[in-house]
């Protein structure tokens, strides 16, 4: 058997130097698989695309392209427009329905078999991102009540800081924090309020970013985290646990941003700083007792 001939190629001559995968993936079907040729490298340079193809036997082509199928079809999003402030309500709905898409097709790469699919829809509350009935509620900064606004101000220490950490945050890390709540009233056929419940979404949030690979994102959460936690006051009595207080006292500490965004951000802190989590998807076999 002849080795492989392996060649590097400028996809401008099959695409036009267009940059979307999605219009030149059957493109590169008629002009290179039939040829003998299977795509299996591709990146991007300035102005135009590049590929490395391979010439390999016909009978590999049916594998090569589940695996190069699977890659393009994957729900994808755009990383640098997540986790900021967003002024385009539209903008912030779509890109929020692509990242639950990438969540839920990891649930479904674990579980197949359940039922889960929530929803993303915009409606500003005081409550600001939360999940109800199958659906995770998304705010929009400019319809802020003002007295949240002013808290956000108040806590991370300026009008710039305030709407960073909006976009952190609430336009940022809690949007999985809230499908894992989705995935707890799914798996547990009902979901209540309480601190358990909010440490294990928060978990479910971090390791899942983590698996995304914004670490980025992470460490400037985490740096607003800490900053806020001096500036908020310590709920928590001496002689207690957070996870005691929090669990007797969750329902009146709904009611008071500081002593809920307190809560919130501490356990963010002690969240980012556990060696011994696992990984994402090991995370929720355990859950889900698919191991």
């Amino acid at each position: 058997m002849a080795l492989p001939l392996s060649i590097c190629l400028h996809l401008s001559t099959f695409i036009g130097n267009k940059r979307s995968t999605h219009k030149f993936l059957p493109i590169i079907q008629k002009k290179i698989f039939k040829e003998g040729y299977w795509l299996i490298w591709c990146s991007q340079r300035p102005n135009s695309v590049w590929a490395e193809i391979i010439q390999i036997p016909l009978i590999m082509k049916k594998l090569f392209f589940l695996s190069l199928l699977l890659l393009f079809t994957r729900p994808t999003f755009s990383q640098d427009n997540w986790f900021m402030t967003y002024t385009d309500s539209i903008m912030l709905v779509a890109d929020a329905k692509k990242i639950s898409e990438a969540f839920i097709g990891d649930i479904h790469k674990i579980a197949p078999d359940l039922n889960f699919g929530p929803h993303t829809v915009l409606n500003t509350t005081p409550a600001m991102i939360y999940y109800e009935n199958k659906t995770v509620n998304l705010p929009l900064w400019e319809q802020l009540p003002p007295p949240l606004v002013d808290f956000l101000y108040e806590v991370s220490g300026g009008e710039s800081e305030g709407k960073e950490v909006f976009g952190l945050f609430f336009n940022g890390f809690y949007l999985p924090h809230e499908l894992g709540h989705a995935l707890q009233d799914r798996a547990e056929q009902g979901l209540a309020g309480s601190y358990k419940n909010e440490y294990f979404a928060n978990t479910v949030a971090m390791l899942w970013w983590r698996k995304e690979g914004r670490q980025d994102a992470l460490e400037q959460c985490y740096g607003y985290a800490k900053k806020m936690l001096a500036t908020l006051p310590d709920p928590v009595p001496e002689g207690t646990t957070a996870n005691a207080f929090f669990t007797e006292h969750y329902g009146e500490a709904l009611q008071n941003p500081y002593v809920y965004g307190f809560m919130q951000f501490s356990q963010f802190v002690d969240i980012y700083g556990d060696s011994s989590l696992p990984e994402f998807d090991a995370f929720i076999r355990t859950y889900l007792g698919k191991n």
